[in-house]
């Protein structure tokens, strides 16, 4: 018996210290391995605000056109994610993390870059993408593709910059706030709540930062009273 006993614990130990270096091998290639994704994602949300800045700067083919392109390159982009299954679903999201973002950009530039859509036609394309979004919320569920997701829609404000219009804008930060709070909440996950209430409630001053009127000011405090409820909702 104390031999057996012997040669378990020496057997277990051997064991033990043979799966250490292995997994440490494994993390090792993951985090070099997930940075070609991530740079791919960036590359291509910059090639979409490129698309737009480009359109504004040259006249590059018709308004219709150009909108068209940027829509396509965003259903692409997800389409891809959604059905190449002979790549592995977790790299699969980066791809839709894109094309969700590509999306919003596509939205957010048809009236106020493209002058295509109305207020109302353009908001609505939008909360047609964040029931997209909410799907592939569900279909990964991943805080990685939400993360993603959230950084690159928010940030693609600033980097169209040039046009504002508050309400049109406002609508979207408030269709955002939601469909993201909802996603922490499928997910279980305060900390992807407080990104998403960070950078809406953050980027929303900055792109008022300039405003000297008292009146629209008082606007920029409702929005953002409104934004810290619909978080402070996911949160509770």
């Amino acid at each position: 018996k104390e031999e057996s006993s012997g040669l378990t614990q020496v057997s277990n130990s051997v064991a033990v210290e043979a799966k250490k270096p292995v997994a440490n091998i494994s993390k090792q290639e993951a985090s070099g391995i997930n940075l070609l994704p991530i740079l791919a994602l960036i590359c291509f949300v910059f090639a979409a605000v490129f698309i737009v800045k480009l359109a504004m700067e040259s006249g590059w083919l018709t308004p219709v056109r150009q909108w068209g392109l940027l829509t396509i390159f965003g259903f692409t982009l997800t389409l891809f994610g959604l059905f190449f299954e002979r790549i592995e679903k977790s790299y699969r999201s980066y791809a839709c993390a894109a094309g969700i973002i590509v999306l919003y950009i596509s939205a957010y530039s048809s009236f106020l870059y493209f002058n295509i859509f109305t207020i109302i036609t353009a908001l609505g394309f939008a909360s047609l993408i964040s029931l997209l979004c909410f799907y592939l919320v569900k279909f990964y569920d991943s805080e990685l593709f939400t993360v993603l997701s959230i950084v690159g829609t928010y940030i693609s404000p600033l980097l169209l910059g040039q046009r504002f219009d508050f309400l049109f804008t406002s609508g979207f930060f408030l269709i955002w706030s939601y469909v993201f709070s909802q996603a922490a909440v499928y997910l279980k996950s305060r900390s992807l709540t407080l990104l998403a209430a960070y950078l809406g409630i953050g980027i929303f001053a900055a792109l008022n930062i300039n405003e000297k009127d008292s009146y629209v000011l008082l606007n920029v405090m409702l929005v953002e009273s409104m934004q810290f409820i619909i978080f402070a909702g996911g949160v509770y």
